[in-house]
């Protein structure tokens, strides 16, 4: 039976070991999620996708039970995509080397261009890099993501020259630089490929309003948890802006303040839709994830992206479904 999401995303930290310059500073606690806090996720979640990504904000590989994490995953039969700066790959290969859990890591090799400060050799690095990633997937033979997330243009490549260099020389594939100008997705060997695309802003509600028209993949087939247990529409919303409930307070009443108001949606025009940042609605509701994906605030948004309406002010303000990203 199919399930009702295609992917969840699960922030197990927002700590992070770089500061690449395209991340936004979050004002959340710094955290690692427990244990016993991810079994309380992957039990309620467990009937509603088969894909779990470990990314929200911060870097997964830094939490110190990513193990047992994995192991838990495998135990609820859930496949794992981890999205990684690739700077602990090597200090983690004995783990990601066993972890049958994991379908895919994504590696941000952008990161790196990100952070000029970095004091180290890069060409060794790339090189360290996928000699690691290569001795990793002879055992664990998982997919492998290169991104390199960082472009003005999908053809402007320039900035990317050294890691470019290091991916053509390391997989032999002499036309690279031509490849990249024409194509955002390149295949390099099995099960590996390189993925390109544009930079992009994270929304905040102190930016000024893109459209109020529109549609979002957030609660019709991705949803996301924070490492507090916030759950919220999809994986943009770094401050948990849209709260729709904690999954981590299952059995507990709670009032949501969203910061968000709207009229029951219907097909009348867009002036008896009211969106005001001043006046919050609050929503009574027992905390499962069942219970709170059957919220009027939930609803209401994800009804809202079926009629192409942007009606909670983060998602007016996100540039990111332009991009029309994979």
């Amino acid at each position: 039976m199919k399930k009702r999401f295609k992917r969840i995303y699960i922030e197990i930290t927002n700590v992070c070991n770089l500061k690449c310059r395209f991340c936004d500073t979050i004002n959340r606690k710094q955290e690692f999620m427990t244990i016993d806090n991810v079994e309380k996720i992957l039990e309620q979640i467990k009937n509603y996708t088969d894909y779990i990504y470990l990314h929200v904000k911060g870097e997964p590989l830094l939490h110190p039970n990513i193990e047992e994490i994995l192991d838990l995953a495998f135990k609820y039969n859930l496949n794992v995509i981890i999205t990684t700066n690739g700077t602990l790959i090597k200090n983690k290969a004995g783990i990601l080397s066993k972890a049958k859990a994991i379908r895919q890591i994504n590696i941000s090799l952008h990161s790196i261009e990100q952070n000029s400060n970095l004091d180290f050799d890069k060409k060794l690095y790339f090189e360290d890099l996928f000699n690691t990633v290569e001795e990793i997937t002879k055992v664990n033979n998982f997919y492998v993501s290169y991104r390199l997330w960082n472009l003005e243009d999908i053809k402007d490549s320039d900035k990317n020259t050294e890691v470019l260099n290091s991916l053509k020389n390391y997989y032999n594939i002499s036309n690279l630089f031509e490849l990249v100008k024409n194509n955002d997705f390149i295949k390099i060997s099995e099960k590996k490929y390189i993925n390109l695309d544009t930079i992009y802003e994270w929304p905040n509600l102190n930016k000024d309003v893109i459209s109020k028209t529109g549609s979002c993949y957030g609660l019709i087939n991705q949803i996301a948890i924070l490492v507090d247990g916030t759950v919220v529409p999809c994986c943009l919303d770094q401050n948990g802006d849209i709260n729709l409930g904690n999954i981590l307070e299952s059995g507990s009443k709670s009032n949501v303040k969203s910061g968000f108001k709207s009229d029951v949606i219907n097909d009348k025009s867009e002036s008896n839709l009211k969106v005001d940042l001043q006046n919050n609605s609050n929503y009574n509701y027992e905390n499962s994830f069942e219970n709170i994906l059957n919220s009027n605030l939930a609803k209401e948004i994800a009804e809202g992206f079926k009629k192409n309406k942007l009606l909670h002010p983060l998602c007016q303000r996100c540039g990111f479904r332009e991009l029309k990203r994979r």
